[in-house]
């Protein structure tokens, strides 16, 4: 019956925002450990830079790993945005 493919439906949507917020949760960990990642790369190439006495080769290898925690920190907030986007098409964004 009509009744209850729609109580099936709202049930299949609970189940999809529930699986869309925890990969949202799960999102906003990789985030924050990207976010981590990119502060202690831009904090240790600063100590390099300053102190003076670190090597062209260590500053590049530092720069390359700044960039990568940069680009993975754009990535996660791309996967974020992306999944609370679907979540607001449920309705259900938090």
């Amino acid at each position: 019956s009509l009744e209850k493919r729609a109580t099936g439906l709202e049930a299949d949507i609970q189940m999809l925002k529930a699986d869309l917020e925890t990969k949202v949760s799960a999102l906003r960990s990789d985030l924050t450990v990207a976010t981590q990642s990119l502060d202690a790369s831009a904090k240790k190439l600063a100590e390099l830079e300053k102190a003076g006495a670190a090597t062209k080769e260590e500053v590049s290898a530092q720069k390359a790993e700044l960039a990568k925690a940069k680009a993975d920190l754009e990535s996660a907030r791309k996967q974020v945005q992306s999944v609370v986007g679907a979540l607001s098409g449920l309705g259900g964004a938090k």
